[in-house]
């Protein structure tokens, strides 16, 4: 709450409570018939009417104040929302494009695993042929000792439903 929210709050209502004295007072002269006595209490009472009419306008405009700030702060959380909202997606559109083309931005060259004969020319090292036993690795498999062993195994899988 502001401070002015809070300071109209309080100075209305105290003034409302110090105006029920002034209003005993009346109605107790009231019924002596002092009529001097009454138009005293009644400017008391006036008075803190007045005070309080004061302080409730301040509070009205703490409130004003307070719903504008508010206001203010929804407006850029809202904002923020968005702005990471849009970072999100930017960066789920990056990874799916990535996700996309796996390779497509990793080159990787291994000399001693892709040897070529020194028989090819240089024009022929870009498109080397495709069935070239010399230029196949062969396949490693690990036993369950950990030991490697370069024998292939056909396996065949089948999945039924």
């Amino acid at each position: 709450m502001h401070t002015k929210t809070i300071e109209g709050i309080v100075g209305a209502s105290n003034n409302v409570n110090m105006m029920k004295v002034p209003m005993r007072v009346y109605m107790e002269a009231r019924r002596k018939n002092d009529t001097a006595k009454m138009e005293r209490a009644m400017g008391y009472a006036n008075e803190f009417a007045g005070k309080a009419a004061e302080y409730k306008s301040k509070a009205e405009e703490g409130m004003k104040e307070d719903a504008k700030e508010i206001k203010e702060k929804e407006q850029l959380e809202r904002e923020q929302a968005i702005q990471k909202s849009r970072d999100e997606k930017k960066q789920l559109q990056a990874e799916t494009e990535k996700s996309q083309n796996p390779g497509a931005d990793i080159l990787q060259t291994l000399e001693e695993d892709y040897i070529l004969p020194e028989h090819l020319a240089a024009s022929d090292a870009f498109n080397p042929p495709k069935a070239n036993p010399d230029l196949v690795k062969p396949t490693v498999t690990y036993t369950k000792t950990g030991k490697a062993s370069t024998a292939q195994q056909d396996s065949n899988i089948s999945i039924s439903l």
